[in-house]
This record gives C-alpha cells, sequence and structure tokens, in this order.
C-alpha cells in the first residue's frame, strides 16, 4: 500500500495521522505546521539510512536518477567542490586520459603523521586517491589532463521533503516506515506542552529507530561482509 502525505479525499494519509493521534484538527494543526514536523522526520529517517545502509543502497523513491554526478578534470587542479547535498560520499571514480575508468581509493591526510600526501604526488598525473576535505574532494596525484565529465562521485543525498500544498504526494520511503514520521513529528510538537505522555511518544520513536535500522542493515543478508584492507601509499 502507498502512503501519501495529505489525503484529503479518503483522510488516510500522514498528515491526516498527525491529527488523529494528537486529537487536532486543522485549524490547531495547519498543514504548514504539520509539513516541516514531517520534514524534520524525514531529515532523521535520512541519518537513520545512513547509518544502516549496506551494499543495498537507500536512496528517495521519488527520484528519477542515480545519485550520481560527473565534473569535469582540469590539468593541475585537484580541489574540487561538491554539492551541499552530498551527505557521503560512496565511490569516486576517474577517466584517464586514455578514456579508461578508474577507482580511486580515499585517503586521509591525518594519517601521513608529520608528512603531507603532496610530498608523495608533487608531480601531476594520473589520479589515484582521493580526500574529502570540508565541502571539497582533492585528488592526488593532481591530473595532467583535461577532460570532459571525467570525475565521478557516487554519494548518499537526504530524502526530498514536502511542501505543504502536496496534495497525495505519495512517501518515497518503505510504506511500513511511514508511521516513524508521525511519531517523530509528535515526539517534537510535544516540546511545547506539557503531556506527560510525551515519554511514551519518544519510547515509540525508539523503537521505530532500532526497526529502521535493523531492517535496513539487513536488506543485503546474502552478501558476506568482509574486512577492507589497508591502503599503503608509495611514493
Amino acid at each position: 500500500m502507498s502512503v501519501t502525505f495529505n489525503d484529503k479525499n479518503n483522510k488516510q494519509g500522514l498528515y491526516q495521522h498527525l491529527l488523529f493521534l494528537t486529537g487536532q484538527n486543522e485549524a490547531s494543526l495547519p498543514i504548514e505546521d504539520a509539513t516541516r514536523l514531517i520534514n524534520f522526520a524525514l531529515d532523521r529517517y535520512t541519518y537513520l539510512s545512513i547509518l544502516s545502509s549496506g551494499y543495498w543502497q537507500f536512496d528517495d523513491f521519488g527520484n528519477s536518477t542515480f545519485a550520481r554526478a560527473r565534473r569535469s578534470l582540469i590539468s593541475g587542479q585537484s580541489d574540487y567542490t561538491m554539492n551541499a547535498d552530498y551527505l557521503t560520499v560512496e565511490r569516486v571514480e576517474i577517466q584517464d586520459s586514455d578514456g579508461n575508468w578508474h577507482k580511486l581509493d580515499q585517503f586521509d591526510q591525518n594519517s601521513l603523521n608529520d608528512e603531507s600526501l603532496n610530498d608523495y604526488y608533487s608531480t601531476d598525473g594520473t589520479p589515484q586517491f582521493y580526500d574529502i576535505v570540508n565541502n571539497s574532494i582533492v585528488l592526488y596525484p593532481a591530473p595532467d589532463f583535461t577532460a570532459s565529465r571525467a570525475l565521478e562521485l557516487t554519494y548518499k543525498r537526504p530524502f526530498n521533503h514536502f511542501s505543504s500544498t502536496d496534495t497525495n504526494a505519495e512517501i518515497n520511503i518503505p510504506s511500513i516506515h511511514a508511521e516513524y514520521l508521525v511519531l517523530h513529528a509528535i515526539s517534537r510538537s510535544t516540546l511545547r506542552s506539557l503531556d506527560m505522555n510525551m515519554k511514551a511518544v519518544r519510547q515509540d520513536v525508539a523503537d521505530y529507530e532500532r526497526m529502521i535500522k535493523d531492517g535496513l542493515s539487513r536488506r543485503d543478508r546474502d552478501i558476506e561482509h568482509q574486512l577492507s584492507p589497508n591502503i599503503n601509499v608509495r611514493k
């Protein structure tokens, strides 16, 4: 069954469920306030999904494209700005000057102690490693060639927010998790009151969060998880 955000006709949407559980009506809990509360719940759901997702990657069902982006490589430039909605970077690939694609390994300069990765790769060439600093991805070495759409990032992005004018817009998460959005919204709205049921609502939210994380982390049980070897950087 698909769950919608605001089902004005059949009264089966998230907004209607929020009104029902809180005993409020559209006047006391306007759609604008409900939209804000549920969007914050979606942000929390994004966070839980990032913590829990395995090889089977999560994404908003409403997205029409995969969470991948390409940038052009510029000769001598190592620093490339990422979009703000790249919550985590899962994979980085580059297309070399011969047109072949290569996966880059992530590297953190902190692991070099007193040395700099620039000392290892002071000469431009074909990038082999990348580091993430703030909202930038830094390639080592910097490319010694320019190529269009030759840097590809696979990333995780937040779930799309609703607007208060959305009617019958589907909830683009598994339907068995839909009520979590309402419970989280209730837990936030009760901060304005001295409702003695707040503790029970927050316990329901905690139970849902455990269920969501457990379920998402078990979606790919046919894949054996293995330890990854450390990356050795050589001059």
